[in-house]
């Protein structure tokens, strides 16, 4: 049997980040810079957010302790992953651990990272890739 996971919505289209509507007390995690951010985030329109901009290029399992640390108690309605694959990886191995949902907003083009349950992580100094999710258990 072969199974596919995309996300359970995907919008798009014209103006679609404007369009959407963003739950209250999400966390917006991402590389970009405040400058940079701060546009993206006025497009998006988003309301009530907390920011964590901090997540470095090929992100360790630290930088999601560190989000996790700074965040689980102001308990964010959900997590938002804004930017390339570090951000959204970030976020995909964060949000199951917090039992929130995720929302993942690519602003780069390559990596796909944003269509796949995967995530790219260092542990101990070394790339590793693991899935965090709790949708689906098979076993053969």
């Amino acid at each position: 049997m072969h199974t596919v996971r995309i996300p359970k919505v995907i919008n798009f289209g014209k103006n679609a980040l404007g369009e959407t509507e963003y739950p209250k007390n999400a966390l917006v995690v991402t590389t970009v810079p405040p400058e940079l951010s701060d546009k993206w985030l006025a497009k998006m329109g988003i309301q009530n957010y907390m920011l964590y901009d901090q997540v470095k290029p090929e992100p360790s399992i630290d930088d999601v302790k560190a989000v996790i640390s700074q965040f689980k108690d102001k308990n964010p309605s959900a997590l938002i992953g804004l930017g390339g694959g570090s951000s959204l990886d970030v976020v995909k191995y964060a949000a199951p651990e917090m039992k929130k949902e995720k929302i993942l907003i690519p602003t780069t083009f390559g990596t796909g990272a944003e269509m796949t349950t995967y995530c790219v992580l260092k542990f101990d100094g070394k790339r590793n890739y693991c899935e965090k999710t709790d949708s689906l258990l098979i076993w053969l």
